[in-house]
């Protein structure tokens, strides 16, 4: 069974494994593929029960990216040094941690819609999942080190993705290479890695070597002035490094994709961006895009949110079970994985009427209230819900009406808009848009 369920997913893609096998055997079921087999967990009350339960905690299946690219950082960390971190960078990402980097977010739109500007109303096709990549990394880097260079960007969004590549291979491989290893591959990550330290250990000594006054306003700051209140623990330059790594990760191909996602849906569901185009028109006008008014601008969040229903960029991730459980009537042991899968959660018939259409009216406040809290999971949840939720949607919400206050944006017509996923689910050959001036 292992062995065919391996080739089925190299013939088919693991996402769409995984969905023809929930609607074969229902919301639990058991995958075996080569050595490993683990449980998927779809229904809301089997996703309530795994996020809150300290039974399921982030363990061997997070080895890799532990190891190769996030250390014991806030995403990978688990037990005290997890809860030391998580209390340490919760008022971070706050509404109000958050709102002073609009200004910035909002600038970093202007470039990109400036670079549009150029393609607008021409026979030409914009790759927009290359660009809102670029866009995204800019505004984590800027965030968490106050860089400007598009040299030092551009070296550090590569040095990155070679990290977090060697860590994919490193997973799917039989044997996996030891970091001495003398392959291209492993002297490429080593290169990389030992790179992205020496920049952090550097900023670090800077800002050490500055008056606090004149520290930027950003991520790295406010770690390095991190301090437990009872125990008055800082923050070990071994685990800023890890966490500068985890929020960039973490941080900006998530909301690439997902602001991809959005361009993608809003072009072809006119309804949607009509609506859409006549709030930033009401709404906003010529005021600057600020977090005070896009308060006022609700249904721009709510197709942002139900991009993130239908292509949750985390389409399924791993628990590991550290002490037995029962799932649904079903006795788990400790050291099993579940898999929850909210790709397939958020099109349960259950709980989503008409799942694989688009329709931003679902987020209206009266919609959610009603719903299952559980059904709904693009960020994960409970203990170890995202802590970049809100600066995700900030940063969405900022690029769409920055553009349809100027443009519409129209897919190529002969193309395929497949997907795949891996770590994060991507399409598979872009989204390639002309721009249109509205």
């Amino acid at each position: 069974m292992g062995l065919t369920n391996l080739r089925r997913i190299r013939d088919v893609g693991f996402l769409d494994f995984l969905m023809a096998s929930w609607k074969t055997y229902g919301d639990l079921f058991f995958i075996q593929f080569g050595q490993r087999g683990m449980h998927v967990a779809v229904h809301p009350e089997m996703v309530r029960q795994v996020s809150m339960n300290p039974a399921y905690s982030k363990a061997e299946s997070y080895e890799g990216v532990r190891q190769y690219v996030m250390g014991d950082g806030l995403v990978t960390s688990v037990g005290e040094s997890w809860r030391m971190q998580r209390k340490l960078f919760a008022p971070f990402f706050t509404p109000r941690g958050i709102a002073q980097y609009a200004g910035m977010i909002r600038d970093e739109s202007e470039i990109v819609l400036r670079k549009w500007d150029r393609f607008a109303d021409k026979e030409e096709y914009v790759d927009v999942s290359e660009d809102m990549l670029r866009f995204a990394a800019r505004v984590i880097i800027k965030t968490v080190f106050s860089v400007e260079s598009d040299e030092h960007i551009l070296s550090l969004s590569n040095d990155v993705e070679t990290a977090l590549a060697f860590s994919g291979v490193q997973r799917r491989a039989l044997f996996k290479k030891p970091l001495w290893w003398p392959s291209p591959v492993v002297q490429n990550y080593n290169r990389a890695y030992e790179r992205l330290r020496r920049f952090v250990a550097d900023l670090i000594s800077q800002r050490r070597a500055m008056p606090e006054e004149k520290w930027p306003a950003d991520i790295l700051s406010k770690m390095l002035l991190a301090r437990d209140e009872q125990s008055g623990r800082v923050l070990s330059d071994a685990l800023i490094f890890d966490n500068c790594m985890t929020l960039f990760v973490a941080g900006h191909e998530t909301t690439a994709r997902s602001l991809a996602f959005s361009l993608y849906l809003l072009s072809q569901y006119p309804e949607v961006e009509e609506k859409l185009t006549e709030e930033v028109d009401r709404v906003l006008g010529e005021k600057p895009v600020d977090v005070a008014v896009l308060k006022q601008m609700p249904y721009t969040l709510q197709v942002i949110k139900e991009t993130l229903r239908l292509y949750p960029v985390a389409a399924f991730y791993p628990r590991d079970l550290i002490k037995g459980d029962v799932l649904h009537e079903y006795p788990l042991t400790a050291g099993q994985t579940v898999m929850l899968f909210p790709y397939a959660t958020h099109r349960h018939p259950e709980y989503w009427e008409n799942p694989d259409r688009f329709d931003p009216d679902r987020f209206t406040p009266e919609a959610e209230a009603a719903r299952h809290p559980y059904a709904y999971a693009p960020f994960a949840a409970g203990r170890r819900v995202c802590i970049g939720n809100n600066f995700s949607l900030l940063e969405s919400q900022i690029f769409l009406a920055s553009l349809y206050r100027r443009f519409r944006v129209q897919l190529r017509p002969d193309h395929d808009p497949r997907i795949r996923a891996v770590a994060t689910i991507m399409p598979t050959a872009g989204v390639p848009m002309r721009i249109k001036r509205r």
